[in-house]
């Protein structure tokens, strides 16, 4: 990679991982009348999610890629249609109405209308919308002023028809919540919460100690539809503390009104009545009084008759609200205490019994409701409630946990290597905040849930899973085979061995399989035994000088190879006889042969194929007219693999990505070297086309078929189990997480609707893969505070994490309040922190603590807790020149710190040994100026940023000893990293405010010299070297860009004048080579190869965001490869314009121009375009089929993983 990164390189970004966040979540009917979905935004994403019935877990439908900011989202439904469209507010200045079409698995663009100026803007709408409940308008707003309301109706052809946009601004204004009111089929009304700050101001002016939020209005805005015009019909002044209103159902379904959600109470209002507003108080959680109860997040329950709010605080403690009223007349309100859960961002409560909590940090959940906290004593406060009531938080009682959508969000850091002895290299990223914080070890693959193992006397060599009838919902019979027997187990509410199921007990079993409607068939060596029952039973049996050694089959159609190189093809008649068709001998042995499946509503399959000892893989006809007849033949030695040899073939239908609804065939050859090969089957001619190999293991590959959600799929053995299904229309490749299996069949049991049955040292296990279309399975491990650095161990490997939080009680201290706050009989160690939080202390307090952990087992070596407040920022290893023997921990530390106004009592570099690797013991502490945010070790010394200072120390008896100093960077250095190429060094630093520096160190002056800079101020966040001249960083406003260093004069021959500040700034500049903005906030950034044996994946370099995304930058190793992708995203610009109605190139250009970066997430979507526009697009990119531009776009993606 270090040869690739030169003044003219090309970058190709793509998204390993998704962002995990949740922004904004709604729920509606969007596919079909009945379906209760969700649809929830990550940033720039737009996802379809569908909780399915039968599992609990939430299924991702569709993940859409728009190429922009979306800020808000809400359902709404036209006056008698059943389904529901979508509305978008994005940063593209243009009110977007899009409509889920289940035919194309896409989100269509119904209208796009432009109102305002594109980017994140506050007087530019679209951070609220709101909808009339009865879907006859729109009202989207600003943060600042604007907002304009957009009447919805029907065209003659019933189609959805929008209005031009009408204004309903207010000078002055800013908005702090928007909803619409139910007012049933009057003219359209919204309620707004908000400010004049022009009274603010001058009221400050008048008394500086005045309240600036004490003329918070609720201003109702009425649509008219008759003069076409928005009024500003009424406004009164709310609680100070409003900062969010609920729509309460109205008409024939409730009163109508608003809920507001203020400081500590809930406050119900009406614009039509003449009654005060009714208040209740929130209940609060035993602790601190000091902070008043915010609600953050609502979601809103109505069914005829029956309707309630649930609405979270901020503490993560969910109320029920309820009203007590008759006809529109509201004569009270009660809130009582539901359940706690994580602190969300957005939660929905479908019809179908589930709620689903998009939570601020960690994992999403689903819940399933046991109760509604109707019959319970748990606290609860009405209108009359004048003092305030506590509670404390309980183990889940109303809500039971379904399901779990795993997010990274925030990653603070990240690590990658192979810690733990694989084939590939693990990411470790320090993810949360507070409680919810966790260290999530990612390893390439799907995750495995294993539901039962049993070991097996002798060597097994086989297994299949079958049933008894076509018309059975699950399997009867467990078939296992071993070299000289074969043994039958009984599917029931136990697995037991019969003797009485029809099968051959002393053979060695080649197939096991239903044929017909109730036929079973067992092949063996020396014939074919049909079993429809006990006592009728027949057999075929091949010439006595043959033995049958390969068989593959349908549920109609047999095809055998014997030795000698002969097929022998059967059918199966309509009495249900199997009858022998052909046979046809073959010029060598025969290694293995494959039957293509049946399509539905067919009997004959018309495809076979053969692999042959020659290195030959042929396709042969099966159509009535030229049975056995070959079509089609290629050879499958490669110069790459000269002496391969074939040792498995299967045909498989699957869904591939050019053709979102119709499948295509696919011949897979598994090689003796590892190698898969994948060639498609034309299904008229038989020819073969578009070949695609790839290393899947070391062992020989073996080739299955399996079901994955009712769609075929092929699972791959080799000396690691591969999957390939399709999700999202997608065809995906993706290993499983599991040990090395032998031998895979599908398996359907009540207790496991769709698993699989497999042999692994001979052991019988069942398992069942979940989370489809995850490109990793994550392990979770616990930690106390939030992650700050994560180090690991050069010599032991094992993991070192710095946690530090504020308004935190040390470990200790938190035990005994959390035992002394508990009410009721519930014990307290029974809680999970992650779900009901830990108690708050005011601000000033630190909790901090370093740990070591192993990786390999997840345990903690070590757990050293700050004491005094101190808390800790900064760490690394260092290796002292006077001790070259020992590696040395040092931390930077501070003690009483404030944030505002920003003050510390005192500061400290600590220095900590280890003990036997597992143990770490203070050495001293240096007490210096200000936080040292910044550490590095340098040629036996170390280097430290203390606020807008780099100081190098060396190691003495009591403290460190400083030996030169830096005053002149601007604000405060955030990372420090050196590069150290033979002689030569070079040292990085990161300014948070004004970008990077490189740096020089002279001996024999003792002395730091900047000699290069930034062009332009950069808020960096996070670098790394990508080699001497060059570094990769990502900045706080979610930009990512590589500089160089690209000058002649080398910095340690310059005369010492020349170091001389230049304009301000550094004699040198650095070249910005490539820039891309990525959408959201980047916290780390490394180089990395993720498999290091493999000569076929390449250096990358890999970075984590804020919202939990993991992204990759692949450098172009040819300027053909250039060309051809920069022409692609040009023509997809054109072809899929971004979903939120932003251009392409503005969004990636959103504070500095893209540069020298093709973006792969539009590549990608090259795959959801027409056959007819690929077609197209591939004579424009000078390639002769469809499938040489998906193999080139998938070809980048393989060079990483």
């Amino acid at each position: 990679m270090c040869e690739a990164i030169s003044g003219d390189t090309f970058l190709y970004n793509f998204s390993l991982l998704p962002a995990g966040s949740i922004t904004n979540a709604v729920y509606g009917n969007f596919s079909a009348p009945r379906a209760q979905e969700i649809i929830i935004s990550r940033g720039k994403i737009l996802e379809l999610l569908r909780p399915d019935d039968e599992s609990g877990r939430i299924v991702s439908v569709l993940s859409w890629e728009c190429f922009g900011i979306i800020q808000s989202l809400s359902p709404f439904r036209l006056t008698g249609a059943n389904t529901d469209y979508i509305v978008v507010g994005s940063d593209s200045g243009k009110l977007l109405i899009l409509q889920y079409s289940p035919e194309k698995n896409r989100f269509v663009e119904i209208h796009n209308e432009t109102y305002g100026k594109s980017g994140c803007r506050r007087i530019v709408p679209g951070r609220y919308l709101a909808t009339d409940p009865r879907g006859r308008s729109i009202m989207i707003g600003a943060v600042e002023k604007s907002k304009f309301v957009y009447i919805l109706n029907r065209d003659a052809s019933s189609k959805l028809i929008i209005s031009s946009p009408l204004e309903a601004h207010k000078s002055n204004t800013i908005i702090f919540s928007m909803c619409g009111v139910d007012v049933g089929f009057d003219n359209p009304m919204f309620a707004c919460l908000e400010i004049d700050y022009l009274d603010v101001e001058r009221e400050l002016n008048e008394d500086a100690n005045t309240d600036p939020m004490k003329h918070k209005l609720l201003t109702f805005y009425e649509l008219d539809l008759g003069l076409n015009h928005v009024t500003r019909k009424c406004a009164e002044e709310v609680d100070p503390g409003a900062n969010m209103l609920i729509t309460v159902p109205g008409g024939d379904n409730g009163p109508g009104g608003v809920l507001i959600c203020a400081e500590n109470k809930i406050i119900y209002q009406n614009h039509d009545t003449e009654s005060e507003a009714i208040e209740a108080l929130i209940p609060r959680r035993m602790g601190d009084d000091s902070r008043g109860v915010l609600i953050v997040s609502s979601a809103t329950h109505k069914q005829k008759d029956l309707f309630f709010f649930l609405v979270q605080s901020e503490l993560g403690d969910i109320y029920k609200v309820t009203l007590s009223y008759v006809a529109d007349e509201v004569h009270d309100i009660h809130v009582k205490y539901f359940d706690t859960c994580p602190v969300s961002t957005a939660m929905c409560v479908l019809k179908t019994g589930y709620l689903f909590v998009a939570a601020e940090f960690g994992n999403h959940y689903l819940f399933t409701f046991k109760g509604i906290g109707d019959n319970d004593d748990t606290a609860e406060s009405d209108k009359h409630t004048m003092d305030t009531i506590y509670f404390s938080p309980r183990q889940l009682k109303n809500l039971q946990n379904t399901d779990e959508m795993y997010s990274l969000s925030p990653i603070v850091k990240m690590h990658v290597q192979d810690l733990i002895g694989e084939e590939t290299a693990q990411i470790y990223c320090a993810c949360g905040r507070g409680p919810r914080s966790t260290l999530r070890i990612l390893r390439h693959g799907l995750s495995v849930t294993e539901m039962a193992q049993s070991d097996i006397p002798g060597n097994p060599n086989a297994v299949w899973s079958v049933k008894r009838g076509m018309d059975d919902e699950y399997d009867k019979y467990i078939v296992v085979s071993f070299v000289n027997a074969t043994m039958v187990l009984s599917i029931g509410e136990t697995v037991e061995e019969v003797s009485n199921s029809g099968f051959l007990p002393d053979v060695q079993t080649l197939l096991v399989c239903l044929i017909g409607r109730d036929m079973l068939m067992q092949v063996y060596a020396r014939g074919i035994r049909l079993i429809q029952s006990q006592t009728r039973i027949k057999e075929w049996q091949p010439p006595s000088s043959k033995k049958i050694t390969r068989v593959s089959c349908n549920n109609q159609q047999v095809v055998i190879a014997m030795s000698g190189g002969e097929i022998a093809y059967f059918e199966l008649d309509r009495f249900s006889n199997l009858k022998e068709v052909a046979r046809k001998e073959l010029p060598c042995e025969i290694v293995d042969v494959s039957i293509a499946p049946l399509r539905s509503k067919s009997r004959r399959s018309e495809w076979m194929a053969a692999v042959l000892t020659d290195g030959s893989a042929r396709i042969f006809s099966l159509n009535s007219h030229s049975v056995l007849e070959q079509k089609s033949m290629q050879l499958l030695s490669t110069s790459e693999y000269v002496n391969m040899r074939p040792h498995c073939v299967l045909l498989q239908y699957l869904h591939s990505t050019a053709e979102l609804h119709s499948s295509r065939l696919y011949l897979y050859i598994g090689m003796n070297v590892g190698l898969l090969i994948r060639v498609q089957v034309d299904l008229t001619t038989g020819a073969l086309s578009d070949r695609r190999q790839r290393i899947i293991g070391t062992k020989p590959v073996t080739l299955f078929r399996t079901e994955i959600r009712a769609q075929p799929a092929v699972i791959a053995l080799s000396s690691r189990t591969w999957l390939i299904y399709t999700h999202q229309s997608k065809l995906l490749q993706t290993p499983l997480s599991y040990i090395n299996l032998e031998y895979v069949s599908y398996f359907s049991s009540e207790q496991c609707p769709e698993g699989m049955v497999s042999i692994a040292r001979r052991t019988l296990r069942i398992f069942t893969i979940e989370r489809y279309g995850d490109v990793f399975n994550q392990r979770v491990l616990r930690l106390r505070y939030t992650p700050r650095e994560m180090l690991v161990h050069p010599q032991s490997k094992y993991l070192i994490l710095l946690e530090t939080d504020h308004c935190a009680y040390p470990y200790a201290q938190k035990e005994e309040i959390r035992k002394t706050l508990q009410i009721g009989d519930e014990k307290y160690d029974e809680l999970d922190e992650s779900f009901v939080g830990v108690p708050r202390a005011p601000a000033g307090n630190w909790a901090s603590c370093i740990r070591i952990m192993d990786a390999r087992n997840g345990n903690n070596l070590h757990v050293l807790e700050l004491e005094d407040n101190e808390a800790a920022f900064s760490m690394c290893f260092c290796q002292f020149s006077s001790l070259p023997q020992e590696i040395f921990l040092i931390v930077g530390t501070t003690v009483n710190y404030e944030m505002y106004p920003k003050q510390s009592d005192k500061n400290f570099i600590c220095v900590y040994k280890f003990v036997k690797h597992k143990r770490i013991e203070l050495v001293h502490k240096t007490q210096v100026a200000e936080i040292p945010l910044a550490l590095c070790a340098y040629k036996g010394k170390l280097l430290a940023g203390i606020g807008s200072v780099l100081c190098l120390y060396d190691i003495g008896k009591k403290k460190l000893l400083l030996k030169c100093e830096n005053k002149n960077f601007p604000v405060c250095i955030n990372r420090i990293r050196v590069s150290e190429c033979g002689a030569r060094s070079r040292i990085f630093v990161s300014d948070m405010v004004d970008g990077l520096y490189f740096c020089t160190y002279r001996d024999h002056v003792k002395q730091i010299f900047v000699f290069a800079d930034n062009t332009t101020p950069r808020h960096v966040t996070c670098f790394c070297e990508v080699d001497a001249d060059t570094v990769c960083y990502g900045d706080k406003f979610g930009n990512i860009a590589v500089v160089r260093f690209d000058d002649d004069d080398d910095e340690n021959t310059m005369a010492q004048h020349k170091f001389a500040s230049f304009l301000n700034g550094a004699p040198k500049k650095l070249k910005d080579i490539a820039h891309f903005y990525v959408g959201e906030t980047v916290t780390d950034v490394r180089k990395v190869r993720f498999y290091a044996n493999d000569a076929s994946t390449n250096e990358c370099i890999l970075y984590c965001t804020v919202m939990g995304s993991i992204g990759v930058l692949l450098p172009f190793v040819t300027k053909s490869s250039v060309d051809f992708f920069c022409t692609l995203e040009m023509l997809l610009r054109i072809q899929i314009p971004p979903l939120c109605g932003m251009n392409h190139l503005w969004f990636r250009s959103y504070y500095f121009p893209a540069k020298c970066v093709c973006d792969g997430d539009l590549c990608q979507q090259f795959n959801y375009l027409s056959l007819e526009k690929q077609k197209e697009m591939t004579k424009q990119l000078e390639k002769e089929n469809v499938s040489d531009v998906i193999k080139s776009i998938q070809k980048m993606i393989d060079s990483v993983l």
